[in-house]
């Protein structure tokens, strides 16, 4: 499946990765333990991404929707570190890229999510004029090398 998000069409880029989202919770959560469901993803109180409505949370709360569900959002922060954070400590559940969530393996539980979502598109943009510039393309050859593929996480079952 394609990323959900394509980069500006007056730039020129690169997509870097793409990645899948996860449902994350901490990995002591009392309610869920072998994987989350749709009912348990509509159940437990989400922390999302933000102050106010993103693409994703809309594109999450379309696809539930369409199947006659509705998810409890309910807090709001400006970082992944943040959502990290208040995972640790309550039993919200959140949606990460995969990726992402791999870097909080040591105390985050991620699951596939119970329904199918676009992957997590993540672009290298650049001006057009700036493409044959030396700094630039030098600048670009070390972001696609941190970017590279690392392991990814393997979901909790």
């Amino acid at each position: 499946m394609l990323p959900c998000v394509s980069p500006p069409s007056d730039v020129a880029s690169d997509l870097l990765y793409d990645d899948d989202y996860v449902s994350v919770i901490r990995r002591d959560h009392p309610g869920i333990v072998t994987g989350v469901s749709v009912a348990d993803f509509c159940a437990a109180p989400q922390v999302f991404l933000g102050y106010c409505r993103s693409a994703l949370d809309d594109l999450i709360d379309q696809v539930l929707g369409r199947a006659g569900r509705r998810r409890q959002a309910q807090v709001a922060v400006t970082s992944f570190a943040q959502m990290a954070e208040l995972l640790r400590r309550t039993d919200h559940l959140a949606v990460f890229p995969a990726r992402v969530a791999s870097r909080y393996q040591d105390s985050l539980a991620a699951h596939p999510l119970p329904f199918e979502l676009p992957r997590y598109g993540m672009y290298l943009c650049w001006n057009h004029r700036a493409g044959d510039d030396p700094g630039i393309q030098w600048l670009r050859d070390r972001i696609v090398a941190l970017a590279c593929p690392r392991t990814m996480i393997s979901f909790d079952e």
